[in-house]
């Protein structure tokens, strides 16, 4: 009998974040690697980028970006966008190409303060367009696979 060719597909992964009911998030680990439970298989990368931002709206849509402040390394990108959304920028640093806890930390502080103070003139279409453009993949991945 001949052996079936390897195909390639695109499997949608639930990544294994858990919003909890404070501004912290846990992740879910089995042996210390991050869980992530497939979804959805797709023979086009198209289409599973599809699924997970149809899968990712819908959760943003029940979340607020501030509930994931600590997670966020794309200060460029939500200044930029809040800027163009007419907002109070807050001065947040750049994380350089290492991760840096003690920038993250500062951030974060100036971040929850600047929340405090703005968080009520976010708009739901500003807070999906925040989580799509600084936290794409946070509820929901995309990964290449072989099927042998």
């Amino acid at each position: 009998m001949a052996k079936a060719k390897p195909q390639t597909v695109f499997v949608v992964l639930r990544t294994g974040f858990e919003p909890e009911l404070s501004d912290l998030m846990i992740a879910s680990t089995e042996n210390g690697i991050l869980s992530r439970v497939p979804l959805a298989v797709f023979s086009t990368k198209k289409a599973a980028e599809a699924e997970r931002k149809r899968l990712t709206q819908e959760a943003i849509r029940s979340h607020s970006f501030s509930q994931v402040l600590r997670f966020l390394n794309e200060t460029k990108t939500l200044c930029s966008l809040l800027k163009q959304f007419g907002l109070p920028v807050p001065k947040l640093k750049v994380m350089g190409k290492t991760y840096d806890w003690m920038i993250q930390d500062e951030n974060f502080k100036k971040l929850g303060v600047w929340w405090e103070e703005h968080g009520h003139k976010v708009t739901p279409e500003m807070n999906v367009a925040i989580w799509e453009n600084c936290l794409p993949d946070f509820f929901y991945t995309v990964e290449e696979s072989t099927l042998e």
